[in-house]
C-alpha cells in the first residue's frame, strides 16, 4: 500500500519491482481518468475516492503505470487519512 503525501494531493507511489519513488497530482474530481505526466509517463486513474468521519478524513486512489525507471507494469492504492 502507497501513501499519499501529506502537502495536498500529491501522491508518493513506489514501484514493487525496482522500489523507484514516483510522484504525481492526480486530478482532482475526475474518478476514471487517464492521466499524461512528462516526467513519469501515463498513469491509468480508478476509484478516487474520500470519505468523511466526525474528526477524520480518508482519501484513496486506484492507479495503474509502468514505471519509468525499470519499465514494471504494476497497480497500486495510495491512500492517506488525515485530521478535519
Amino acid at each position: 500500500m502507497n501513501e499519499l503525501m501529506n502537502n495536498g494531493s500529491l501522491f508518493q507511489l513506489n514501484c514493487p519491482h525496482c522500489g523507484e519513488f514516483i510522484f504525481f497530482n492526480p486530478p482532482e474530481t475526475v474518478s476514471e481518468a487517464t492521466m499524461v505526466d512528462s516526467n513519469i509517463g501515463r498513469v491509468k486513474i480508478h476509484n478516487l475516492y474520500s470519505n468523511r468521519g466526525t474528526n477524520r478524513c480518508y482519501e484513496a486512489i486506484d492507479a495503474e503505470m509502468i514505471c519509468n525507471s525499470c519499465h514494471y507494469t504494476f497497480k497500486t492504492t495510495a491512500r492517506r487519512n488525515f485530521d478535519i
